[in-house]
C-alpha cells in the first residue's frame, strides 16, 4: 500500500509508519463525494447533503494538521473520535444568552450584595445605637445609684422630739403624741420609744405610733422593751395590758403595789410585789408574784422583807434581793436569791453592796471582802479585802471598780489594776485612751499617774468625744485631753457636745461657737451666749436648749426660730 501523503509503500492498515498519515481507503462512493466537494469549494457552496466535514479536513483547511500531533500512547482512541459536529450560530446565540444571563445574575448578585450590605450597615448602626443606648442607660443607672447611695449614706434619718408640759412634738412642730395631760411623767425607754403616764391616761409612743390607755390614777409598775406590754396598778389590783385589752392579774384590799416590779425585755415574764399597810415603826407584809403569759400567778415569797428586783431574763429567771429590815426601815441583812423553773435558791446570804456583771455577781460582805459568785451556781471566790465602796464606771459599766484606802482599783478579765492612789468619794471615768478619774468633792481630774490635770468649772464641764475628753477648768480654759491636755481656747463660759456626732459648742465673749470636729476652726453659730443644757443636730438643723430651757431651732449662722420653753428634748433615731 502506498501512502497518499509521502508515497511510502507499507502494509499498515491504520497509519503510515513513516509520516503517520492515516490510511484512507478509497472507493467509488468516496470518489463521487470528493468530486462534489471539490466543485462546491469552487462555487463556495455547501452541497445540500454535506453538512459535516471530517476533523482532518477541518484541521487541514485551517492549517492545523492534528494527525501528526496525536499522543502516541493513545493514537487509536483519538482516531476513532475524529468526527465533531457544531453549529456556529447556535453557539453564538447560546453564548449571547449565557453572557446576558450572566450579566443579569451578576447585576442581581451585586444588587443583593448591596442590599445585604445596606441591611448589615443598618443592623450595625442599630446595634451601635443600641449598644450606645444600653451603655448610656447603664451609665445613667450607675450615676443614679451612686447619687442614691451617697444621699442614703449622708441622709440624716434622725429627728428630735420635745415635751412642753402638755404635748410631745417633733422638731418641725408636729404633735407626736396628741394627748394633753397634767402631771405627766415621761420615760424614754429607747430611741423613738416613749412612755407617758399621768393621772388621766397612759400613752405609749413607739416609732411615731401612739397608743392611749384611758385609765385614771394608774401607776406604771413595769413594761417590756418595746412597750407592747405594760404592768400597772389601780386602787383595786394589778393589771397587765397587751396593747388591746387589760387583764386583771390580782386583787387586793387595803394594800398597794410596791416599786419592786420588772418585766423581761420580750414581755413574756414578769414579777411584782404588793405590800400591806404598816405602822409608823415597821414595814408591812410583802407578797411577791411571778407570772408568765400562759400560766397563773406563782407566789415567790410572802414575808416582812422588802424586795429589789435585779433582773428578769427572757427565759423566765428572776434575780432579786431579799432585805430583812428592822424598825424605821433599817436593813439588817441582804440576801440575793434566784427563782427559776418553780424553785427558789439563795445565791448570797450576806451582801452589803452588789453588782451584776454578765453571769456573775460581785458583792461586798459585812467584813468588807469583795467576792464573786456565778449565777449558774458557780463557787464563790474572794477578789480583794478591805473594800470600802463599789464604784460605777461612767465609760465602761462592765468593769468592776472599787475604792479602798490604798486607792482605786479596776478588775477586768480577771486582772486587777491600780487606777489611782486617790480614794474616797470619786466618779470614775476610765477607758484605754484617757486613763483619768474625777474626784467628786474637789471636781479635780487626775491622770493615771495621780497627777492633777485640771479643776472643772462645774459638773457639766467634762465632755467626752471620740478623740478624747473636753475639759473646761475654773479659769475658763478649754482643752482636749488624750494623753496630754491640749489647749483649745480661753475665756470660755460653757462647753457641750452636739448629740448625733456633730462636734461640740462653747460660749465665748457673748457668742456661741461651733466646732464640727476636734482640731477644726470654731465658727460662730449664734450671736448670744445663754448656756446649753442640750444640743442636737437633726436634718441639717441644730436644736439648742439653753440654760433657761428655751428651745431654739438653728438653720444657719445667726438664723434661728424660737420654739419656746420646753421640759425635755429628745433625739429619736
Amino acid at each position: 500500500m502506498i501512502c497518499d501523503k509521502c508515497g511510502f509503500e507499507h502494509n499498515s492498515k491504520s497509519v503510515c509508519p513513516k509520516c503517520g498519515a492515516r490510511v484512507v481507503y478509497v472507493n467509488e462512493e468516496y470518489q463521487k463525494r470528493r468530486k462534489e466537494w471539490e466543485e462546491s469549494q469552487k462555487n463556495q457552496a455547501i452541497p445540500p447533503l454535506i453538512m459535516h466535514s471530517t476533523r482532518e479536513d477541518y484541521d487541514r483547511r485551517h492549517g492545523n494538521d492534528r494527525t501528526t500531533n496525536l499522543d502516541r500512547t493513545n493514537k487509536e482512541d483519538r482516531s476513532e473520535k475524529a468526527g465533531l459536529s457544531f453549529d456556529v450560530s447556535q453557539i453564538i446565540s447560546k453564548l449571547g444568552k449565557f453572557f446576558s444571563g450572566l450579566g443579569k445574575r451578576i447585576s442581581a448578585a451585586v444588587s443583593t450584595l448591596k442590599e445585604k450590605n445596606d441591611k448589615a450597615k443598618k443592623r450595625n448602626n442599630f446595634k451601635q445605637k443600641r449598644i450606645i443606648a444600653i451603655a448610656g442607660a447603664v451609665l445613667l443607672t450607675v450615676i443614679a445609684a451612686i447619687v442614691i447611695i451617697t444621699v442614703v449614706r449622708h441622709r440624716d434619718r434622725s429627728r428630735v422630739a420635745y415635751y412642753d408640759g402638755k404635748y410631745m412634738y417633733s422638731g418641725t412642730g408636729d404633735r407626736l403624741i396628741d394627748t394633753e395631760s397634767n402631771n405627766v411623767v415621761i420615760t424614754e425607754v429607747a430611741n423613738d420609744v416613749f412612755l407617758l403616764s399621768s393621772n388621766q391616761r397612759i400613752v405609749t409612743c413607739v416609732r411615731g405610733k401612739e397608743n392611749v390607755l384611758e385609765v385614771k390614777n394608774a401607776d406604771v409598775m413595769a413594761y417590756s422593751g418595746n412597750l407592747d406590754k405594760l404592768l400597772y396598778s389601780l386602787a383595786d389590783g394589778v393589771y397587765l395590758y397587751d396593747g388591746d385589752e387589760s387583764v386583771k392579774l390580782c386583787s387586793f384590799t387595803g394594800q398597794g403595789a410596791d416599786s419592786s416590779s420588772m418585766m423581761s425585755d420580750n414581755g413574756e415574764y414578769g414579777v411584782f410585789t404588793i405590800c400591806s399597810d404598816s405602822d409608823d415603826f415597821s414595814s408591812g407584809e410583802y407578797t411577791t408574784y411571778f407570772f408568765a403569759n400562759d400560766s397563773e400567778l406563782v407566789q415567790i415569797a410572802k414575808d416582812y422583807n422588802s424586795k429589789e428586783i435585779i433582773d428578769v431574763s427572757d427565759d423566765g429567771r428572776v434575780i432579786y434581793t431579799d432585805m430583812a429590815t428592822a424598825d424605821y426601815g433599817i436593813i439588817n441583812s441582804r440576801e440575793i436569791k434566784i427563782y427559776s423553773a418553780g424553785e427558789t435558791r439563795t445565791l448570797v446570804d450576806n451582801a452589803v453592796q452588789f453588782k451584776k456583771v454578765g453571769e456573775d455577781i460581785f458583792y461586798t460582805d459585812s467584813v468588807n471582802n469583795l467576792n464573786r459568785v456565778g449565777i449558774d451556781g458557780g463557787k464563790k471566790s474572794q477578789v480583794d479585802m478591805d473594800v470600802d465602796i463599789l464604784l460605777g464606771n461612767e465609760i465602761d459599766s462592765t468593769d468592776v471598780i472599787y475604792s479602798k484606802k490604798s486607792g482605786i482599783y479596776r478588775l477586768k478579765d480577771n486582772k486587777l489594776q491600780l487606777l489611782a492612789k486617790q480614794s474616797g468619794n470619786v466618779i470614775v471615768y476610765y477607758d484605754s485612751k484617757t486613763d483619768i478619774y474625777l474626784c467628786r468633792q474637789e471636781r479635780t481630774v487626775y491622770n493615771e499617774k495621780n497627777e492633777a490635770v485640771c479643776t472643772l468649772m462645774n459638773d457639766s464641764s467634762m465632755v467626752w468625744t471620740d478623740e478624747g475628753v473636753l475639759l473646761l477648768d475654773d479659769d475658763g480654759n478649754l482643752g482636749l485631753y488624750d494623753t496630754i491636755l491640749e489647749k483649745i481656747d480661753e475665756g470660755v463660759s460653757f462647753v457641750s457636745k452636739v448629740e448625733n456626732g456633730r462636734g461640740f459648742i462653747f460660749g465665748k465673749d457673748g457668742a456661741t461657737y461651733l466646732v464640727k470636729k476636734n482640731g477644726k476652726k470654731a465658727k460662730r453659730l449664734l450671736g448670744f451666749d445663754e448656756g446649753c443644757k442640750k444640743i442636737i443636730y437633726s436634718r441639717k438643723k441644730y436644736y439648742l436648749m439653753n440654760g433657761d430651757s428655751i428651745l431654739y431651732r438653728i438653720s444657719k449662722k445667726d438664723k434661728y426660730d424660737t420654739i419656746g420653753k420646753v421640759n425635755e428634748l429628745y433625739l429619736i433615731k
